[in-house]
């Protein structure tokens, strides 16, 4: 199987930051809403590296070409939002060719992808079988075989293997405490995934064995989209609370326009509302006990977020 940006993995979990052996144990810290970073692809015959722990996959080396931007985004934001109903987030990819977009859908047991290289005319849809991209949990040397139809074509089987950790070498940045995930289709189909675990998991590298494609993301370690020069402190409190609670926002910006959005675990943005005063109250009003990530948005761009919880 063969894939031209698939960024599934750009935006998925945080994973226990250890030394040795980190873990995807459940999806408590998805990346939120509103990250986002450069990509670039280019074509080299350089070896992936070897499986196993405390590897270091170095590819300073490579020259990468003029590079698009990849972002998080809220599924119902898109043009193509209809088709894929149950998507709970996307991705915007904007490349030199025009913009394509991933549609995904996350639960307690999986990252599921259901439609890739997204644009008015094409696409690849799995919305049949959704395909699977992260199990959860999943941890170091397991094997899961999963099935999914493309276009409504198939099926499809790849066996996923969480293969290696260590240290990614990029032409921008090195990273530490990465995980390596290996997608096999059989024989020399196969792609490796190189995942960051801190602050968030990002796919920093991909590449795939049938192309010889390397996908960077990311040139730098945040990838956050904070407003340019901003000063912004948030405080939550009470933390976690029962009924309601207040988000003090101490920041140089003129909130006129803010907005703050409440995503669940799985993505979903349960609460829109004005962020436009320096003290916001959010009542409980309905949502169910666990734990909740808040955006604040200013003139388009991600000014501030952070963890609460409910009892």
């Amino acid at each position: 199987m063969k894939r031209l940006f698939t960024i599934t993995g750009f935006f998925t979990f945080l994973f226990n930051a250890a030394y040795a052996q980190p873990a995807v144990n459940d999806t408590s810290n998805l990346v939120p809403i509103g990250l986002g970073d450069s990509i670039v692809v280019l074509t080299s015959a350089m070896s992936p590296g070897a499986a196993g722990p405390n590897q270091t996959w170095d590819f300073s080396s490579l020259t990468a070409p003029a590079a698009g931007y990849a972002q998080f985004v809220y599924a119902n934001t898109t043009p193509y939002t209809a088709t894929y109903p149950g998507a709970t987030r996307a991705v915007k990819i904007d490349i030199p060719t025009g913009t394509i977009y991933e549609y995904d859908i996350v639960s307690s047991t999986k990252w599921e992808q259901l439609a890739n290289n997204v644009t008015a005319a094409t696409g690849d849809n799995y919305s049949a079988n959704p395909k699977t991209m992260l199990p959860i949990p999943f941890h170091y040397n397991d094997n899961i075989v999963d099935t999914f139809y493309k276009n409504a074509v198939g099926p499809y089987t790849v066996t996923m293997t969480y293969d290696g950790y260590g240290t990614v070498i990029t032409p921008y940045a090195t990273y530490t405490n990465v995980i390596r995930m290996k997608r096999s289709f059989g024989g020399s189909d196969y792609y490796y995934d190189w995942y960051t675990t801190s602050p968030y998991v990002i796919d920093v590298v991909s590449y795939d064995n049938n192309t010889q494609k390397y996908t960077f993301i990311g040139h730098s370690t945040t990838g956050v989209n904070n407003v340019s020069g901003s000063k912004t402190t948030v405080q939550v409190y009470p933390n976690p609370f029962t009924e309601s609670t207040r988000i003090a926002v101490n920041t140089t910006e003129n909130m006129a326009n803010a907005t703050l959005a409440l995503v669940d675990i799985t993505g979903r943005v349960v609460r829109e509302m004005p962020a436009n005063t320096r003290e916001i109250t959010l009542d409980r009003a309905g949502l169910n006990a666990g734990l909740y990530f808040y955006n604040i948005y200013n003139n388009g761009a991600c000014l501030a977020k952070g963890k609460l919880s409910i009892q």
